[in-house]
């Protein structure tokens, strides 16, 4: 099988804390494919996942772990030989930091309920803005309790 260069290319996501990558290549222009391997460890050339692939040039890959990644590509034919790696491509994790409003003065909080008679079709109001000073550190908002009263309507 002719050697193949592939580049990579990487678009990390984080979804209810799991990592996933999404990996694009060059498609490889020999007739008898099969398919594709898509090779990930946290070792540069020491790939201890394989993900086959049909033949697609794209491949979501949920990471297990938290880490510096690296990840390659083959193609195979069908007769089941595999080509060279392609280039080497490297992914790490970087958490996301604290949100800071610098320079803003205030911030202003708005509360939104919503309401559903079939859990379906929904509206929603927008309570009263509140406003507080901005501390320019990372800062918690909740809502504790929301009181709920049945009142008779007066026109």
């Amino acid at each position: 099988m002719k050697w193949f260069w592939t580049w990579l290319l990487l678009a990390g996501l984080s979804a209810l804390g799991a990592d996933f990558v999404t990996l694009a290549w060059n498609a490889n222009g020999e007739t008898n494919l099969v398919g594709y391997r898509v090779h990930a460890g946290t070792n540069s050339r020491a790939y201890h996942l394989c993900i086959p692939t049909a033949l697609v040039t794209t491949q979501r890959v949920e990471l297990p772990v938290r880490a510096r990644w690296y990840f390659a590509v083959t193609a195979t034919n069908a007769a089941g030989l595999e080509s060279e790696f392609s280039r080497e491509v490297e992914w790490y994790y970087t958490p996301p930091g604290p949100p800071v409003m610098q320079g803003e003065p205030w911030v202003r909080l708005t509360p939104v309920i919503e309401r559903s008679a079939d859990l379906t079709n929904w509206t929603s109001v927008a309570g009263t803005p509140t406003w507080f000073p901005a501390t320019n550190r990372q800062e918690f908002f909740t809502t504790r309790r929301l009181k709920i009263e049945r009142v008779d309507r007066v026109e």
